[in-house]
């Protein structure tokens, strides 16, 4: 048997430099106790001064700033019952499963906004596709927030009585170290909701109501006050020509609709889509591939989250320009649930398709990776099914790095 080989470090004269030896430098020297200067949170609760909230409905919250930062952004509703609403003969009525993100209108994202400058869009896609990422724990967490992964016998049963729904909002400045140092800002931040019709909150084979009325509709945050001088260090900074700049990710949305079976092509590449919709540097691309009844509010049970994954199972999709491969062929029920499981350290749910380049993608205070497809010409993403399907919706959400820069008490976003 050949002998084995061994590795070690082996450290000359010249590496002096690199070795510090002495008490001082032992794992076993004496350290003082860590401790950090005051602080403390406040939970803020901001009820919006109608009694009912009807579906359809555009709303509006302002953040106090009389914190130093600002997190952990929730809205709140209660949702009616639908016995008596709903009419007719009906087998079943219920609300959609993920029902708190199904209630959010699909067309008008939630905006972040600092008087008439939008700071950042959230679409209710891209919380739901934020949520396949989580850990198995902070998933059940979301699901009991927001009533996903539930049966429709289950749904019907809850929608015999009113249902609390719970909506967690992803911020512009999410990470460690960038936090909005909101008590620099001149005027208040502002987000504005809508709800979406009454159509396509419900699900039932009955007549469904025009509209709906939510009530207990309130915004929950967290605000962090610090002591008075290093408040002070935290806004200072604000004040001169160049202000702070924080990095955070923001998402741009493309809905491509897709003919029956035009996946399923001769085409080697499959069926491309094209790109250049999406500017900025490009972090990673998550796609919903949902069939287009589900995403219909004319049709008795719109299913935005009930995902059908039979068209991801049988799929392989990639990233290219012209010749140039940007994304290597890949398929989400195989090479795809391995990687996911390595990058967020998850066990994935094969609801989405998934291309990335950065690789720490859980790392919200370092770009830890990109690609600029206007660099490149003709950028697509292809699909190729093996199997024929129904008319789909591909939608493409485009996660980007992106600044926002506050100063002299303004509040702007680098890309638009």
């Amino acid at each position: 048997m050949p002998e084995s080989t061994k590795l070690q470090a082996q450290t000359t004269a010249e590496d002096a430099a690199l070795v510090e030896v002495g008490i001082q430098n032992s794992i076993f020297r004496k350290r003082p106790h860590h401790a950090v200067s005051d602080f403390a949170f406040q939970e803020k609760r901001v009820e919006f001064p109608q009694a009912a909230v009807n579906s359809g409905q555009e709303f509006s919250f302002e953040f106090d700033k009389e914190g130093t930062y600002l997190d952990e952004i929730s809205l709140h509703f209660t949702a009616p019952a639908l016995t008596g609403l709903v009419t007719g003969v009906p087998t079943y009525a219920r609300y959609g499963d993920f029902g708190a993100l199904q209630c959010l209108s699909s067309s008008d994202p939630i905006r972040f906004t600092y008087g008439s400058t939008k700071i950042n869009e959230v679409h209710p896609d891209e919380i739901f596709s934020r949520y396949n990422f989580l850990s198995n724990e902070e998933k059940r967490y979301f699901e009991n927030l927001m009533k996903g992964e539930l049966t429709a016998a289950q749904r019907n049963t809850l929608a015999l009585a009113t249902q609390e729904f719970v909506v967690p909002i992803p911020t512009a400045w999410d990470g460690e170290g960038n936090q909005l140092p909101i008590c620099g800002l001149a005027n208040k931040l502002k987000v504005t909701f809508r709800f979406a019709p009454a159509a396509q909150a419900i699900q039932t084979d009955g007549t469904k109501p025009i509209s709906i009325a939510y009530t207990n509709v309130f915004l929950r945050y967290r605000l962090g006050h610090v002591t008075g001088s290093e408040r002070q260090q935290a806004v200072a900074p604000t004040f001169n020509n160049e202000g702070v700049f924080t990095l955070f990710s923001d998402v741009t949305k493309k809905d491509e609709p897709v003919n029956a079976n035009a996946m399923n092509t001769v085409n080697t590449l499959g069926l491309g889509v094209d790109l250049t919709d999406f500017t900025g540097p490009i972090r990673h691309i998550c796609t919903l591939i949902r069939e287009s009844s589900s995403l219909d509010i004319s049709q008795a049970a719109p299913a935005l989250y009930e995902i059908n994954t039979t068209y991801l199972k049988n799929l392989t999709f990639q990233v290219r320009a012209n010749d140039k491969t940007l994304f290597e062929p890949c398929r989400p029920d195989y090479e795809q649930t391995e990687q996911l499981r390595k990058l967020f350290n998850c066990t994935p749910d094969i609801q989405q398709a998934y291309a990335w380049w950065d690789i720490d993608p859980q790392n919200l205070f370092c770009a830890s990776g990109h690609i600029s497809l206007a660099n490149f010409t003709n950028p697509r993403m292809y699909f190729k099914q093996s199997a024929n399907h129904p008319a789909l919706v591909v939608t493409m959400l485009a996660f980007r790095w992106n600044w926002t820069n506050v100063m002299n008490g303004t509040y702007t976003s680098i890309w638009k």
